[in-house]
């Protein structure tokens, strides 16, 4: 396998605000050396590889445990967040179901439980 083959596709945009204040400190931190290594890289226009991104990562946390929240709470999040925008759009809760197919009452569960609680974070 070359290089070229081994070397990742990451956006360049900021991640989302809200996502990022749900995390712990660690996991800001993590975000912060990833956005750090693609800067760099791209300032340079150089491609950007998991071991870049693995090697800030071990500079950073080395020999420390550090918790990284399981995939289907960060989409689950995003998933929520998206629809409580949507809902403050002026979307109907008819509309975000049918969107989303989802429930009616699925839409009012997460639109009552940011009400209530905010966003929850993820874990």
């Amino acid at each position: 396998m070359t290089a070229a083959n081994r070397t990742i596709i990451i956006s360049n945009q900021k991640p989302d605000e809200q996502l990022v204040a749900s995390l712990s400190v660690k996991g800001q931190v993590f975000l912060q050396i990833i956005s750090d290594v693609l800067d760099e890289k791209s300032r340079d226009q150089q491609p950007i590889s998991a071991m870049d991104i693995l090697l800030g990562i071990a500079h950073e946390f080395g020999g420390s445990q550090v918790y990284v929240p399981q995939e289907q709470s960060v989409r689950s999040f995003l998933f929520h967040k998206e629809i409580v925008e949507d809902f403050e759009q002026g979307l109907s809760v008819a509309e975000l179901a049918k969107n989303h197919r989802i429930s009616n009452q699925s839409v009012y569960r997460i639109i009552e439980q940011h009400k209530s609680k905010g966003d929850k974070p993820c874990h």
